[in-house]
């Protein structure tokens, strides 16, 4: 049970360390079905990921016509040792735009974490943030290492498989 507990532990504080990256990658689908993904930068904002993206980009669009995305975070590939292994956090999420009551936050959050262009983006009209929120999310550490995480409580439950011996 001990064993168990201190893998739960590491886990937990890999996936709080995937959070504190900067970027994520973005996977939307546009109006006729066509994938698109995208890389940008994020902060946590409550029990959601923030993001603060272009109209001129096309998974602005894709979000506005599909609040559906699923984004992926993932380990720098300068400290992965085993490319089959990466470790990641994958999140599937409800997207909405962030209302404009919680635009001085967000810029501030933004501000705090990726300095002063952040004031230059803001200024421009056709930057908006949405708010990913997570409705499932799988943690990979490894090989054979995958837990499913409960969000927003960031809670782990181990995957394993069945087998049929």
């Amino acid at each position: 049970m001990s064993e168990h507990r201190n893998d739960e532990q590491r886990a937990h504080a890999r996936l709080e360390h995937l959070l504190e990256h900067t970027s994520l990658m973005l996977a939307t689908c546009s109006g006729e079905g066509q994938p698109e993904a995208s890389s940008m930068p994020f902060v946590l904002h409550g029990d959601a990921l923030a993001i603060f993206v272009s109209e001129l980009a096309p998974h602005t669009a894709n979000l506005q016509q599909n609040p559906r995305a699923s984004a992926l975070i993932a380990e720098d590939e300068a400290e992965c040792r085993q490319p089959f292994a990466r470790q990641r956090l994958h999140l599937q999420c409800e997207v909405g735009q962030a209302g404009p009551e919680q635009r001085a936050a967000l810029l501030e959050a933004f501000r705090n974490r990726f300095g002063k262009t952040v004031d230059l983006l803001g200024s421009l009209p056709d930057f908006h943030f949405f708010l990913l929120r997570p409705v499932s999310a799988r943690l990979v550490l490894g090989f054979g290492q995958a837990w499913q995480v409960t969000w927003p409580q960031r809670s782990l439950h181990r995957i394993t498989a069945e087998r049929d011996d």
